[in-house]
């Protein structure tokens, strides 16, 4: 019988693993910024559309927006939600492990703060009386509040100045907008809020070409 000679097994070079481990992090790091870059985007047109709506109505009407007017930015709310949860869907089965399980733990913190904030705004006008003015301010606040404290977590959970960013400028519009009322509130979130997204989107888009996307792996062993 012939002996039989032991194949020596591959060594792992520490620095050839160290490079994929980087490239790999990279990689997921670009995923996660589509859905972010997404994100802005999405809330950007929601935001200028649903809030010009409110303030075109308002500033015909003189008074409180028309329900065409929260027609349309109820719509936008909610496909900006539906948008939302399927980009972070998407992106989520791109990144495995504790960051794809963060991205959806925050598309549902977002779908529920609004829709508990909404609602108890909503609970609070009723029960009180609020006249048409101090509703509208009540609900810009609100509306201002959730989106920037989630865009603060969310920036600080993945380490994204972009994010971060949007969610002060949002927290600060919330601010001004208690103090210059309606409908002038209204555009102050159009324009600032939803012009803000949607450059940052365009920044970030930008910034991402010109870094532009790793290799893959295997382009190493070609």
């Amino acid at each position: 019988m012939e002996a039989k000679h032991d194949v020596p097994e591959e060594t792992l070079d520490p620095d050839k693993a160290f490079k994929v481990y980087l490239q790999q992090s990279k990689r997921a790091s670009l995923d996660l910024s589509v859905a972010s870059r997404g994100n802005l985007i999405i809330w950007g047109v929601a935001w200028l559309v649903g809030y010009g709506a409110l303030w075109v109505s308002a500033r015909q009407t003189t008074a409180a927006p028309e329900p065409w007017a929260f027609v349309v930015f109820g719509v936008c709310l909610a496909g900006a939600f539906v948008l939302s949860a399927v980009l972070g869907a998407r992106s989520a089965r791109q990144v495995s492990g504790p960051s794809a399980l963060a991205g959806a733990l925050f598309g549902w913190a977002g779908f529920l703060a609004f829709g508990g904030g909404m609602t108890m705004t909503a609970i609070i006008c009723l029960r009180y009386g609020l006249s048409g003015e101090a509703t509208g301010v009540l609900y810009n606040a609100v509306a201002a509040l959730i989106l920037g404290i989630l865009y603060l977590t969310g920036g600080a959970l993945w380490s994204d100045r972009t994010m971060y960013i949007v969610g002060a400028t949002m927290i600060v519009l919330g601010v001004i907008g208690t103090v210059i009322g309606v409908p002038t509130g209204y555009l102050a979130m159009a324009l600032i809020g939803g012009g803000l997204m949607i450059a940052q989107y365009g920044y970030e888009t930008w910034r991402r070409r010109r870094v532009g996307t790793p290799p893959s792996p295997e382009a190493d062993h070609a």
